[in-house]
């Protein structure tokens, strides 16, 4: 959705330069691959390049004659996961929502802000957001859920499949404790969810149901939305 705004603001010159920030590498390198295939042109920030692509990390250390190009230019600011930049203003603002009050607000030529989840476990304000009162719920200018999203062809009706096993067991050969739940293990015990999904065993298993269901699973662990590939890197292994 992202790629094609960023077309049609192109083909109607309201922009000659378009920035993307995002919280990880591996969501950059993805980005990158989509808006080059959208322009079929580059977009890795050099010299003739459409545009360029960053982490939030990056942007303390760009210089402000980086920033300079918001005021020379036309700029399609494009802010990836947005629910990571908190702050309306430079008084509550984390790290990473500073340098957007600064740099971006008010200086790009268009923002889009985007997040599968607009809102913060700590309540806190997210950046570049409106807000409706009085109970401060904030205002999404617009919505794409997942049934529509199911309805349109645009993704697969999940299918989703938990896994849990009632005969655990923790220890040595001499010393062990049973449990009867994933949950009971992680929640009476200092082991880890990290642990559970980096167990070569455990992922094979997954895998074989994956295959023989055809769809892709969570570890059936109850207390927690968590699901099975919680990182790229995750990914990468698996």
């Amino acid at each position: 959705m992202a790629a094609s705004l960023a077309a049609k603001l192109m083909e109607l010159k309201k922009v000659d330069f378009i920035l993307c920030f995002s919280p990880s590498i591996e969501v950059n390198e993805s980005i990158e691959i989509t808006f080059t295939k959208i322009f079929n042109r580059r977009f890795d920030g050099l010299l003739g390049a459409l545009g360029g692509i960053y982490t939030y990390q990056s942007m303390s250390s760009f210089s402000s004659k980086f920033w300079q190009l918001l005021k020379t230019s036309k700029v399609f600011v494009i802010l990836d996961e947005v629910h990571h930049l908190k702050g309306t203003d430079l008084c509550n603002a984390n790290a990473w929502g500073e340098e957007v009050l600064l740099n971006i607000q008010n200086q790009a030529a268009y923002t889009l802000a985007l997040s599968g989840t607009p809102w913060r476990s700590d309540q806190a304000p997210i950046v570049l957001s409106r807000f409706t009162r009085p109970d401060n719920t904030i205002h999404c200018d617009f919505v794409y859920g997942l049934q529509e999203a199911v309805d349109n062809g645009v993704c697969k009706k999940p299918n989703i499949v938990l896994i849990d096993n009632d005969k655990i067991e923790l220890g040595t050969t001499k010393d062990s404790k049973a449990f009867n739940s994933i949950a009971e293990l992680l929640t009476q015990t200092k082991f880890s969810y990290q642990s559970l999904i980096n167990n070569t065993q455990i992922v094979h298993y997954i895998l074989h149901q994956c295959v023989l269901r055809n769809t892709m699973m969570p570890i059936g662990q109850y207390h927690s939305s968590r699901s099975l590939f919680c990182s790229p890197v995750d990914l990468r292994k698996i």
